[in-house]
């Protein structure tokens, strides 16, 4: 959803999604971790304070500085790291099993053509090694639950569909050789392609990654891909 209003393509937004109905727990302090392929960057701007204030960003934690300064990582994914102090007082949200609870937005500024942006998860490499140098970055979600025993970790794991991005530069719209018109969807796409248009005209289709290899040949007749 865009919840800035920006029409933006590149616009993120954290979502909680709870898997038990509570009438009222109460949410104390909050952080979640992002990785980023290394060069692109969230617009200081652009950052939305959907549940909560006093939420604080920052980038401390490049590649470059992962891998030069600790020899963590390659050198490939920044992290960003959004946290919510414990707040003056404790935030209330009623929430039912399944219905998402927005969190924070944000928007990546440079239009990447290539990466990924994800969730980095408390089991990554980088996120043990962050921790045996005094460094966390789990993902955290602090809640009382009302039983009785005060605050405790409220975090589960991330959705498996759509924890991650994917960049692309691939901007095939539409192909038009003599009287043929084809048309390809998604753009971007990760795991399936479909092609519109009289194909059976072609001899074959190639497919390519984002890496220019052959990912799959398609002769006539063709087959579904």
């Amino acid at each position: 959803s865009d919840y800035n209003n920006t029409a933006s393509p590149y616009e993120f937004t954290f979502v909680a999604t709870p898997d038990f109905d509570n009438a009222d727990p109460n949410m104390a302090d909050m952080q979640l971790t992002v990785a980023i392929t290394a060069g692109n960057s969230i617009q200081s701007n652009s950052f939305t304070e959907l549940f909560g204030t006093g939420w604080q960003v920052n980038t401390a934690l490049t590649g470059s500085i992962l891998q030069n300064n600790f020899g963590i990582g390659d050198g490939s994914r920044d992290l960003w790291i959004f946290s919510l102090p414990v707040p003056s007082s404790e935030l209330t949200t009623v929430h039912t099993t399944g219905v998402g609870i927005p969190v924070l937005s944000f928007i990546v500024d440079n239009m990447p053509t290539s990466g990924e942006i994800a969730i980095l998860e408390n089991n990554d490499p980088i996120a043990v090694a962050l921790a045996g140098v005094g460094f966390v970055v789990d993902n955290v979600i602090n809640a009382d639950l009302g039983d009785g025993n005060g605050t405790q970790d409220y975090y589960g794991n991330t959705d498996p569909v759509n924890n991650s991005f994917i960049f692309s530069s691939l901007t095939i719209g539409e192909v038009t050789q003599n009287i043929l018109e084809l048309s390809l969807y998604p753009n971007p796409a990760r795991d399936v392609v479909a092609i519109r248009g009289d194909i059976n005209q072609l001899d074959s289709i190639e497919i390519y990654s984002l890496n220019g290899q052959l990912v799959k040949t398609v002769t006539n007749k063709f087959e579904e891909i």
